[in-house]
């Protein structure tokens, strides 16, 4: 013993050590989450106090809202059960108007020949009619202005 100090320690030594060191470790972090997790309630309880009359507010409105949604969606399927049975008549009538037309459409296919050479007879007759009418027309222009001139005169 000549002034040094000869510490032996075994494995099961430095196992009991680090063991402790960790359950240290484990503690400190702990208390950090338990900090960080008191001040951050902390806070949303202030947030939430702060702001209950328009969270209440709200809470109240969402419930009109709901009781609306539920309502118009009540009218809404009332209405859609109503239109059902139109909606089906709409349709079958449609059906027949589009039987009807093709039907129409094929006897205009077979009828419009003569109907062709009725307007050309027809048309004729009426160019020959308009030509008349444009004559007496302009006739009647000339003659006017003639009346005209002898009335100016005459005064």
């Amino acid at each position: 013993m000549n002034g040094i100090i000869n510490l032996s320690f075994s494995v099961k030594d430095i196992l009991i050590f680090l063991l402790y060191i960790a359950i240290i470790v484990a503690i400190v972090v702990l208390i950090k989450i338990l900090i960080k997790l008191y001040q951050t309630i902390k806070e949303i309880k202030i947030i939430v106090e702060d702001n209950k009359k328009s969270i209440n507010k709200s809470i109240s409105e969402v419930s009109a809202i709901l009781e609306n949604a539920n309502y118009i969606s009540n009218e809404v399927s009332d209405h859609a059960k109503n239109l059902r049975p139109t909606i089906e008549n709409f349709s079958q009538t449609t059906e027949n108007i589009t039987g009807f037309t093709s039907k129409a459409s094929s006897v205009l296919n077979k009828v419009s020949p003569a109907f062709g050479v009725i307007g050309g007879i027809l048309g004729k007759k009426d160019n020959s009619k308009e030509k008349n009418n444009k004559k007496s027309k302009i006739k009647n222009i000339f003659k006017n202005n003639k009346k005209n001139k002898d009335k100016q005169k005459d005064k």
